[in-house]
This record gives C-alpha cells, sequence and structure tokens, in this order.
C-alpha cells in the first residue's frame, strides 16, 4: 500500500519525462492515491518507511529531485514540502 501511496504506480512513464514533469506525474499519483484511500494515507505519511517496497518511490522522488540540481538535504526538504502540499490539500 505505501508503495502505490507513494506514487510507485506511476514510475514507468515518469522515466520517459523532464525532471518538472516526472515530479508532476509522481505528485499525481500520490494525490490520486492518497484521495481513494485517505484513511491508509493518513497512515502511511504519519510512519516511518521500513519496508523496500516504501522506500522505492522515495528514492525515485530524490533521484529526481537531485537530478534537477538539489543537493541531498534540499531534495529531502522539497519533497516533504511536496508531501506536506498534497496531504494538506486533501484535508480541505
Amino acid at each position: 500500500m505505501a508503495f502505490g501511496l507513494l506514487g510507485g504506480e506511476a514510475l514507468g512513464v515518469e522515466l520517459l519525462a523532464e525532471w518538472p514533469d516526472r515530479v508532476r506525474i509522481q505528485a499525481l499519483a500520490f494525490r490520486q492515491i492518497a484521495h481513494h484511500y485517505p484513511r491508509c494515507t493518513m497512515v502511511v505519511v504519519s510512519r516511518r518507511l521500513k519496508s523496500n517496497a516504501g522506500l522505492l518511490p522515495v528514492e525515485r522522488a530524490l533521484t529526481t529531485l537531485r537530478g534537477a540540481g538539489f543537493d541531498g538535504d534540499d531534495a529531502v526538504r522539497v519533497l516533504r514540502t511536496f508531501i506536506a502540499y498534497i496531504v494538506g490539500s486533501l484535508l480541505r
């Protein structure tokens, strides 16, 4: 479930796109799944990820951000900001 919630379902398509489009694809996939499974989303985003299935989409997103020129710490901050924005938009 964490893999899907973190945008894992869109990973194949995004590899063909430029980094802004990859970020958009990942964010949209996360938002769509989070919208369909709001309770699961709150559980996933409130817990520390430990499984490979949950970490893979996070690593992909960080790789996309690092490829865009963000260093490691900034990539993590940007990813957290995107996730907070998406979850916040779902709560309104």
